[in-house]
């Protein structure tokens, strides 16, 4: 029995179960709680309204279409791993890719009209960045299985998107959302190279071609400090975009500082002398 699909319709709390776990919404829904913080700086006087919580609900309705549909697309891929299929509804079988479809499509226009209720600038940029997010997964374009574009269309898809959507329902566009966007990005970025970096030597025995199979483990941990550290000079940069409080630039070197532990205590990278120095006969940065 596949559950939506009519007329057999399975009980309401099955169904609320499998939207939760195509959406994976529980991977998420706390880390979009920032958009509060972000919004007391952006739009003090917008706090404590109704704007903020339809924000809220907009990203996380459009952050579960990024995941469902990936799910979606990766089903075939999933059923092969015991632990994915566990996690993944259709590969498990507990629905059908049509209804996963459809559920994801419905969280991306149900985002979209939330949206469109806060502000045209908003629902242009969530619209494009959903195209994004489709194509990161889509089988036919699968912008994660390319070099370089999968941290960039990454980054776009959780991170940039939910950051620009949240700025452009409050304000509309101007300079300083240029180092918010570059310093989610490089954050979101280095995030998706420290998960490459641990799953290394089961991506290459899968055949799966990403940036950290062309440029190498090491070079990859090379990348993610330099993106760490920008990111953390686009702090600086947006602190003084935002006419924020100087002292607040202070913080910078945790942007470096907590994400470097994060990694190690996840044990998806750890660094070591040989990371530092790279010696003159390593293989080239493209193969």
């Amino acid at each position: 029995m596949h559950l939506l699909r009519m007329p057999s319709l399975p009980a309401p709390q099955k169904v609320l179960m499998v939207v939760i776990q195509l959406s994976r919404v529980r991977e998420y829904v706390l880390q979009l709680s920032l958009i509060f913080p972000m919004v007391s700086i952006i739009a003090p006087s917008l706090l404590m309204t109704a704007r903020t919580l339809l924000t809220y609900i907009a990203n996380v309705l459009l952050t579960g279409f990024t995941y469902s549909f990936n799910d979606v697309e990766d089903a075939e891929d999933d059923s092969l791993d015991p632990c994915k299929a566990a996690r993944n509804p259709i590969s498990s079988g507990k629905i059908s890719k049509r209804a996963g479809y459809l559920l994801s499509i419905g969280f991306l226009f149900a985002g979209l009209s939330v949206l469109a209720i806060l502000s045209i600038d908003a629902l242009l940029s969530g619209s494009l960045f959903s195209v994004n997010s489709a194509l990161y997964s889509w089988r036919r374009m699968r912008l994660k299985s390319i070099p370089l574009l999968d941290l960039l269309s990454h980054a776009m898809a959780l991170g940039v998107h939910q950051l620009v959507v949240t700025y452009l329902a409050f304000r509309p566009p101007d300079f300083a959302l240029i180092p918010l966007a570059a310093m989610v990005g490089l954050f979101s970025m280095a995030s998706q190279i420290s998960q490459q970096i641990r799953d290394f030597d089961v991506d290459r025995l899968a055949g799966v071609r990403n940036t950290t199979q062309v440029v190498g483990p090491r070079r990859a941990k090379v990348l993610v400090l330099t993106m760490l550290f920008a990111a953390s000079a686009s702090y600086v940069w947006a602190v003084k975009c935002l006419a924020l409080d100087p002292r607040a630039a202070y913080a910078a070197p945790l942007g470096v500082i907590l994400p470097l532990l994060y990694f190690r205590l996840t044990k998806r990278i750890r660094f070591s002398a040989a990371t530092r120095a790279l010696p003159s006969s390593s293989p080239p940065l493209l193969e």
